[in-house]
């Protein structure tokens, strides 16, 4: 498999795969035309981006020529350009082979009908000929990005910013859903390439963009889209006025999380900053812990400069596709606290660079679990912050507590707001507990994007270490590679107080090293996942799907699964997941009558239920993605919607 490539589950084997989308967005009020690239795009005729405001269409598709179709229009255009009464030219025999004599008697061939074109549309052929046969493979181009989808895409000036999944569906089925980014900025784009594409000709100007890897000017604030070719380099330039204060903030990563086992591999986008002179100014290739790159710095005078976007290792290919934002942008690199109490006001402090103001009055939302703030402004070049939303007890690390003598002393069930403030901070915190009664203690930070790689330790009042644990696992957290929040689940042998140590696994701190530290009996709950998020059906076939069970500390108990609002026909055939499974594979049946010739693409949902205690709680399932990376690692990566495609076999 390669980039983008499908899981084999409710997808078949020939419906459309999807490898990257550029440009991978658009601002608000315009209209785009993007290029799709995949594999197994012949035949598809219709696109949907998720959400509200925008609308998108199918323009065309670009394949490459197989070696028949290749002749085939060679000998067409050799008999276009053969003089009037000229005899066409016999065919070769192969080397080395012998003429073979016709035979004595042969029977007349029956010509092969060949298409009438009339003289005067006959130059037009010809230049459309010349075109095609004049397209050629790219040296790296890779079977799974070898077709080109052009999609024309319209947002409304009030369409939601932020990002949406795009998938496109044809004869073979429903895509796998990529990102499509819509913003509020002005946007700028080098030209697209694709796998196949027409060789420049000699001096053209695509010739020498192709050949200097391109240059662009622009004027900040600015969203810019890319691709990096096998070596090159994107050189982005625009003018600066001396001490302003500059962001630069790469999105790569962000719109393609994972490529599987495609070669040469993740694209790790690096960027430079020159001055007229060429002298390097600024450099990054990560922030923290995140690989896409964030650039902040003061132009040191008035001028011109250049912004320099390539991989680290110079590799290179159609998807290797970023978004930048640059200008004088607000940035958010932390917050605190990290959530708070559902349905309470919060003052949020803001740290970072450019920021309108540095606190952020929000009231939290009624439900529970993860929302995303609203930034405003600041979103173009952070993107999304979400703030965790509770109903337990809170309370805010206080300083000093770097002691065991110094611990803070919490009374259980609590959420402690706290941060790891400098290198080598430690934060005690102490209570009591019972003989028997098992205690959760739980850190989320990394999953908030807080920088902190919480190591969490136990000890007993005589400072004995009972337990420590310093990464857990988080199947809900598709989209982070190293899991980094840590999590205990503690027993006490005896009635007594007990201490927890709270430190940064690399020994470091800051301002943004923020964290919320659970201490409370195990709460049971879950939530639940359904991949893929697009299902392929034929009318009144069925397709595997498999629902997972995230069990919230140690929840075991059976959870009933029903298709919510589903138009008709489509039914599940098992509807519970077992007490203490964490996955089953079901099957999810289609219509039997097909609402048009066409076919139909429905949104779905998915609801568990599940008795905990004496209340009957109810999740909607998120639909996700099965991805690998590294050839070894898997990820749940979460879409938008999920999606279920019913189309008529091929020919019907």
């Amino acid at each position: 498999m390669a980039a983008g490539a499908q899981t084999a589950l409710a997808q078949t084997g020939s419906s459309p795969q999807v490898g990257y989308v550029y440009p991978a967005g658009c601002k608000q009020g315009t209209t785009v035309t993007i290029v799709v690239g995949g594999r197994q795009l012949q035949g598809v005729d219709q696109a949907f981006i998720s959400g509200t405001g925008l609308s998108v269409r199918v323009i065309g598709i670009d394949k490459p020529l197989t070696p028949e179709e290749r002749m085939k229009l060679r000998d067409e255009l050799m008999e276009l350009r053969r003089p009037a009464g000229a005899p066409a030219t016999p065919p070769k025999p192969a080397p080395g082979a012998a003429p073979t004599p016709p035979p004595a008697t042969a029977p007349t061939p029956t010509p092969t009908p060949k298409p009438v074109i009339a003289p005067k549309d006959v130059p037009a052929r010809i230049v459309e000929l010349e075109r095609l046969l004049s397209e050629v493979p790219r040296g790296q181009a890779t079977p799974a990005l070898q077709d080109s989808l052009t999609l024309e895409v319209s947002v409304a000036p009030d369409a939601p910013t932020g990002p949406r999944d795009l998938r496109v569906f044809g004869r073979g089925g429903l895509s796998l859903p990529l990102t499509f980014m819509v913003g509020d900025l002005p946007e700028a784009a080098f030209p697209v390439v694709t796998a196949i594409m027409p060789r420049p000709p000699p001096g053209s100007a695509r010739a020498a963009t192709e050949a200097t890897t391109g240059g662009l000017t622009v004027t900040p604030p600015v969203v810019v889209n890319g691709q990096i070719l096998p070596g090159a380099t994107n050189r982005i330039h625009f003018a600066g006025r001396r001490s302003q204060s500059m962001i630069v903030a790469v999105h790569a990563r962000a719109l393609i999380p994972y490529l599987a086992d495609a070669v040469p591999g993740w694209f790790q986008a690096v960027v430079s900053l020159f001055d007229a002179a060429g002298k390097e100014l600024a450099y990054a290739d990560d922030f923290r812990f995140q690989p896409d790159p964030v650039m902040a710095f003061q132009l040191p005078e008035d001028g011109n400069y250049t912004l320099v976007v390539r991989d680290s290792l110079y590799r290179g290919r159609e998807d290797f596709v970023y978004r930048v934002a640059i200008g004088e942008l607000p940035f958010v690199s932390g917050l605190f606290p990290l959530g708070g109490s559902a349905g309470q006001e919060v003052d949020l402090a803001l740290n970072g660079w450019n920021l309108p103001s540095p606190v952020r009055h929000t009231r939290l939302p009624q439900e529970t679990g993860l929302h995303t703030l609203d930034l405003g402004r600041c979103a173009a070049a952070t993107g999304n912050i979400d703030v965790a939303v509770d109903d337990l007890p809170e309370c805010v690390e206080t300083e000093p507590n770097n002691t065991t003598g110094q611990a803070q002393q919490v009374t259980l069930p609590v959420i402690v707001n706290g941060r790891i403030a400098r290198s080598d901070d430690e934060d005690w915190f102490r209570f009591t507990a019972r003989a028997g009664s098992p205690v959760v203690i739980d850190v989320v930070a990394r999953r908030l994007r807080s920088p902190l790689d919480g190591m969490l330790q136990i000890y007993a009042a005589d400072g004995a270490v009972l337990a420590s644990n310093d990464d857990n696992d988080d199947l809900a957290d598709g989209l982070t590679t190293h899991h980094a929040d840590p999590r205990l689940v503690f027993t006490p042998a005896a009635d007594g107080s007990y201490l927890v140590r709270l430190s940064d696994a690399q020994h470091r701190g800051g301002p943004d090293y923020t964290y919320r530290l659970r201490l409370s009996a195990p709460r049971h709950d879950f939530a639940l996942r359904v991949v893929p998020s697009s299902v392929n059906l034929r009318p009144g076939g069925t397709a595997k799907v498999l629902v997972y069970a995230l069990r919230h500390d140690g929840f075991p108990g059976a959870i009933t699964l029903a298709l919510r609002n589903a138009p008709s026909g489509f039914h599940l055939s098992q509807t519970a997941i077992p007490a203490g499974t964490d996955k089953i594979e079901l099957t999810l049946s289609g219509p039997r009558e097909m609402p048009s010739e066409a076919g139909q693409v429905t949104a779905l949902e998915l609801e568990g239920t599940a008795v905990i205690g004496e209340t009957s709680v109810r999740h909607q399932a998120v639909p996700a993605d099965d991805r690998m990376q590294a050839f070894f690692y898997r990820h749940l990566v979460p879409a938008q919607q999920w999606l279920a495609a019913v189309r008529p076999w091929k020919g019907k």
